[in-house]
């Protein structure tokens, strides 16, 4: 007789495996993803802000540089569920995405200003990028945060790799089931 099929559990709590999405379906959103980009955005956001009102620019500015540098923010360093990714990976673009738009409001204020704009908004935005990666690690240390994985390969070395992310809630990671491709 053969072996019985393998269906990964559900979450702790859930009643019997999870359903498989139908082909053709809309793909599901992660929750996890979905908090990590908002609270990305979020801190870039409260960043671009703080920096433009230590700055002292007034309406048309404010908006230009916002607008440009929200944009240029949300292409630098998003969380992308990298395992173990750090702020200081993509530090260097987080400072020219804040900093380079400044150059939008020199036809508004004088280069001094747009230098401390630019100054403020770049340290903001790491500082607060770095907040919100610690929050969302304490977040997954905690296991409100974690994604799931399923573990291709189901001998010792899958068996090793299911350990390890059960060991490390900090990756943000649970195994979920393991897939043998024998």
């Amino acid at each position: 007789p053969a072996a019985p099929a393998r269906t990964a559990p559900g979450r702790a709590g859930a009643a019997g495996p999870r359903p498989v999405r139908p082909a053709g379906s809309p793909p599901v959103v992660r929750p996890d993803r979905a908090v990590r980009v908002i609270a990305a955005f979020a801190a870039d956001v409260v960043a671009v802000i703080v920096a433009a009102v230590s700055a002292g620019l007034t309406a048309l500015p404010a908006v230009s540089y916002l607008a440009v540098a929200l944009i240029a923010l949300a292409t630098a360093g998003r969380p992308d569920g990298r395992i173990g990714a750090r702020v200081s990976d993509d530090a260097a673009r987080i400072v020219l995405a804040a900093a380079v738009p400044a150059a939008v409001v020199l036809a508004w204020v004088s280069p001094a200003t747009a230098g401390r704009l630019a100054l403020t908004a770049a340290v903001a935005a790491v500082l607060l990028r770095g907040a919100v990666s610690w929050a969302l690690r304490a977040a997954a240390r905690r296991g409100v945060l974690a994604g799931r994985a399923l573990v291709i390969g189901a001998g010792p070395e899958g068996a090793e790799i299911a350990r390890l992310l059960r060991e490390h809630p900090e990756y943000g990671l649970v195994p979920c089931g393991m897939v043998d491709g024998t």
